[in-house]
């Protein structure tokens, strides 16, 4: 999830990038980003340099920051139609809320605050993420496991225990906008 603010993709991202790219070594699975905002073509350029090897876009009517119920279901439905067997989110304030949303949306579960992501092989030859959290106040590290056949695999994953990614500034990025999803009318009003 390429979470934005003002019109940026936020640091984290690049964080991200990394751990999905420890995850690409093993698995061979391309490397899929998604941004929905008013102003995402601006957004996916900015992503075209970030080390993705695709960008799935949804340009919204209006700023749809702080409309967790509404972009919840558009971020839900782009992630049915791409099917991707993990996804990985910024253990930040926006990407817990929205995030809790699109996992009870997808019917799958979402592990919260990992600090390692470890990718290992069942038997049938299908990967799977150990996702390693610390509990119990940070005194106790678990490491929790999908439930086989229960896609995609969701966590959120702390900032700051991954090196941002460099990519190569040339690289080719393939961006598809999905331009039949509408941002619905949020029931969340913003008082202050």
């Amino acid at each position: 999830f390429a979470e934005n603010y003002n019109g940026n993709i936020e640091p984290v991202v690049a964080e991200l990038v990394s751990a999905a790219h420890f995850i690409k070594k093993t698995t061979g699975e391309k490397i899929q980003a998604v941004v929905a905002a008013r102003d995402c073509e601006q957004l996916a350029a900015q992503l075209e340099q970030s080390g993705v090897d695709e960008i799935y876009a949804v340009k919204t009517d209006r700023d749809c920051t702080f409309q967790d119920d509404a972009l919840s279901q558009v971020l839900a439905e782009m992630i049915k139609r791409i099917d991707p067997a993990s996804v990985l989110v910024p253990a930040t304030p926006m990407g817990r809320s929205v995030f809790s949303r699109v996992a009870a949306r997808l019917g799958c579960g979402l592990t919260a605050d990992c600090t390692e992501l470890l990718v290992d092989k069942r038997e049938d030859g299908s990967f799977y993420i150990k996702q390693n959290k610390p509990s119990f106040g940070e005194n106790v590290f678990v490491t929790i496991v999908t439930k086989e056949g229960c896609y995609p695999q969701m966590m959120t994953v702390r900032p700051g225990v991954y090196t941002p990614y460099e990519a190569a500034p040339d690289a080719e990025v393939k961006v598809e906008y999905f331009d039949d999803i509408v941002l619905p009318e949020s029931k969340i009003e913003i008082v202050e």
